[in-house]
């Protein structure tokens, strides 16, 4: 979860949050390796893999989208 604990996701897959404070927002921001420069405050991320490994990289989107089905399992 995003903002919660000491380490959390700082590269969600969430285009809107990858783009720079008040520019044009283009897909090299999105592509960038850099921290989201907005924090999405409570967003859920897909997660580790099967053998609970982690990337915190957006352009992983099995691990790093947003997911709001997380409260259905």
């Amino acid at each position: 979860m995003v903002g919660y604990g000491d380490s959390y996701p700082l590269r969600a897959q969430h285009k809107s949050s990858s783009c720079p404070t008040f520019q044009k927002c283009s897909w090299t921001d999105f592509e960038s390796q850099n921290p989201n420069p907005w924090k999405l405050w409570g967003a859920v991320v897909a997660g580790p893999d099967k053998t609970d490994q982690y990337t915190d990289e957006r352009n992983n989107g099995d691990q790093n989208r947003n997911i709001s089905c997380i409260n259905l399992i």
